[in-house]
């Protein structure tokens, strides 16, 4: 049975902005009541897949993101229509003032919702990050690597600046191979206050992103476009 619940926010995060978390059992059928909210391109794009897990992650998240919004805009979740962006962020076709953004990994996933600010959420596993970390070198800044994210290992730093930058390019929506090195994730002083990101494109303004609560084994943000865009001075490469 899969459970659904708010998580709990950093303090500085918006009154406007919600997330949900969603446990996801791997192994169970797929519940009709969740397929019979889903349209028929959604449900043959669930089909695709290969592994009953990814069918499970795709049919269930895409459900409980319907009822949610089913929620927040009175409609029925059946009804509900989406179109995407040109990197293939999905926005509900009516507008509403509603903006959301998903994203799941494992036996998890994460519906993150503000009141019209653009947002972007990540979740990622560790597991197979031993791997990845290589690509430090690839995917950081240069000021980026200069000093840790976070406490821990270094795996733990990894996938905390990873799902930060990812969160923040998602909410910005923007290509993620593209747009990697072209903002950096630093720590900041305040405590409890987030992140801080740096880059040097006027047009995107200022932007929120805070690390998340999540299982053992998992690292999780959230990002949000703030209101008043301001451009910041910061060659990001260097």
């Amino acid at each position: 049975m899969n459970e659904i619940r708010p998580l709990p926010l950093p303090r500085t995060v918006p009154a406007d902005v919600a997330v949900w978390w969603l446990d996801l059992d791997l192994q169970a059928p797929l519940h009709p009541s969740d397929l019979a909210l889903l349209s028929e391109d959604e449900r043959n794009r669930a089909w695709r897949f290969h592994r009953h897990a990814d069918r499970v992650r795709a049919v269930a998240t895409r459900s409980a993101l319907r009822q949610l919004l089913a929620r927040r805009t009175g409609r029925r979740a059946g009804e509900l229509r989406f179109a995407a962006n040109a990197h293939g962020k999905p926005e509900l076709d009516s507008g509403a003032g509603i903006e959301f953004n998903v994203s799941h990994a494992g036996s998890h996933a994460m519906i993150a919702f503000s009141s019209g600010r653009p947002i972007g959420v990540d979740i990622e596993c560790h597991a197979g990050a031993a791997e990845v970390r290589e690509l430090g070198a690839h995917v950081f800044t240069r000021r980026e690597r200069l000093v840790a994210l976070r406490p821990g290992t270094a795996i733990d730093d990894f996938m905390a600046r990873w799902t930060a930058k990812e969160a923040t390019l998602k909410a910005l929506g923007q290509g993620i191979a593209e747009y990697l090195q072209a903002i950096s994730i630093l720590p900041r002083s305040e405590v409890g206050e987030g992140y801080q990101v740096l880059h040097d494109r006027p047009e995107w303004g200022e932007i929120a992103v805070w690390p998340l609560d999540a299982p053992v084994g998992y690292s999780a943000a959230l990002a949000l476009q703030q209101e008043h865009p301001w451009a910041v001075s910061c060659p990001c490469s260097v």
